[in-house]
């Protein structure tokens, strides 16, 4: 199947809004090293849903933090992290899909993908890698799908259906490849390059080939278990998963099993707070 995508797709994805005020003015202040948890409220306050999320994520079991207070949470949470995710709502805001059954399902996906990036950064001791990276790229990196929807909504709305009845992994059939384009709006927004990478490569037949423990691949991994985890998949495809897993983990299927069971509830918890 062809999956490049062609050059008229990628003028669309160029003609794409660049991303708001708020990310850039936030940007400012983190390189100046000009900012204050008064600046920083004040930029964010001027958009009451942004406000409003960064609250939910800071109480969320992302952070864990223990007061509903958007002060003492930008304070704890400091300019690199609230960056990020004003950074990540303002990037899905702005392709702007007005499908809240999409959205959620995104949302749903990206939370499960991101939480398990913490877990297995924990299991596997990656002290080098910054929690606020995991994170970025664990959001983001399935961004593509929202492009591919935006641009194409007949046509994904065709390859999910397809999917559902094969029950196999998106990128099996999909036509246009979501990766790409989201790689490419990636491009066009100037993300960082371990948000590119993890939009860009972020399936089975990139963990075979990756070599080392950093964002892409841990990234990888938690999609593949946040995958597993939600959606309904035939015995084939369920396989697929294990084997790629079992050869980058090192574990036998019984424990990737056992790992997915032991955490999966509580995952699923979490990312219903988050919802």
């Amino acid at each position: 199947m062809e999956n490049n995508i062609s050059a008229e797709t990628l003028i669309q994805i160029k003609n794409f809004p660049v991303l708001p005020s708020i990310v850039h003015n936030l940007q400012k202040m983190k390189i100046s090293d000009d900012f204050s948890v008064p600046k920083i409220y004040e930029e964010i306050k001027k958009d009451p849903t942004i406000l409003l999320e960064i609250e939910k994520i800071g109480c969320s079991p992302l952070y864990n933090l223990p007061k509903k207070n958007i002060k003492f949470i930008i304070s704890f949470l400091g300019i690199n992290e609230v960056f990020k995710i004003v950074f990540m709502l303002s990037a899905v805001n702005t392709i702007e899909v007005n499908n809240p059954a999409m959205l959620k399902e995104f949302w749903r996906h990206s939370y499960a993908t991101a939480l398990w990036t913490k877990f297995f950064s924990k299991e596997f001791n990656v002290f080098n890698l910054l929690h606020e990276d995991l994170w970025l790229a664990a959001m983001l990196h399935d961004i593509g799908k929202l492009v591919y929807f935006k641009l194409f909504p007949d046509e994904f709305k065709s390859v999910q259906k397809e999917k559902e009845k094969k029950q196999c992994l998106f990128s099996d059939v999909e036509k246009t490849s979501s990766s790409n384009l989201g790689y490419s709006l990636g491009i066009h927004w100037n993300l960082p390059n371990y948000v590119l990478n993890s939009c860009k490569n972020h399936s089975i037949e990139d963990l075979n080939e990756i070599q080392s423990r950093n964002v892409q691949e841990i990234v990888t991994i938690a999609n593949l278990f946040a995958i597993l985890q939600y959606e309904k998949l035939s015995l084939e495809t369920k396989d697929k998963i294990f084997n790629a897993l079992k050869l980058n983990l090192n574990y036998k299927i019984d424990e990737i099993a056992d790992k997915l069971r032991e955490n999966a509830d509580i995952i699923n918890q979490e990312v219903e707070k988050l919802l």
